[in-house]
């Protein structure tokens, strides 16, 4: 069963990053559907890494109803460090989400394509999932993006897609 909300919803903490999903669903596929406004999305040309993971570096412990640990400052700071040196600059940067169990999440939109990265920190292991709207065909990857490879195999599936 699929859920669908057309509330748009903000948070405090890092604009457009958290969502309630009532009770009822908790444990179900849910689909969100977030109608953007000027307030909750900011605008592409002004995402960078450095300054989506300084805001979530500001995140206090219990951030999230409670739970969600407080980021490690240099361990985010490795994970943009590793994003300056290694992601391809000809694709758009993602928008970047805490996760209450200490990830980051990198989201991206193509025309066609939603692609999410969850990335373990401090590991930077990572899971990539790509999904063809269309089609609903899906693509899975696991990544490590403390290593080269990971980083070129991310480029890779990226530019594939990237329109």
């Amino acid at each position: 069963m699929t859920a669908t909300r057309t509330q748009a919803y903000r948070t405090t903490c890092v604009p457009g990053s958290l969502f309630e999903i009532p009770r009822e669903y908790v444990g179900k596929r849910v689909e969100i559907v977030i109608k953007p406004t000027l307030e909750n999305v900011p605008p592409r040309e002004t995402l960078d890494i450095e300054s989506q993971l300084n805001s979530i570096a500001k995140l206090k412990e219990g951030w999230f109803d409670g739970k969600g640990s407080a980021f490690n400052h240099d361990e985010l700071k490795r994970l943009s460090d590793k994003f300056e040196q290694n992601f391809s600059s000809d694709i758009d940067l993602p928008y970047l989400y805490p996760t209450p169990d200490d990830s980051i999440r990198a989201e991206w939109t193509f025309k066609k394509y939603e692609v999410s990265l969850e990335i373990e920190i401090p590991s930077l292991n990572a899971y990539y999932h790509q999904l063809n709207i269309d089609t609903n065909e899906d693509v899975d990857a696991e990544l490590e993006l403390d290593k080269i490879d990971g980083w070129n195999e991310l480029n890779g599936k990226l530019r594939k897609i990237h329109c």
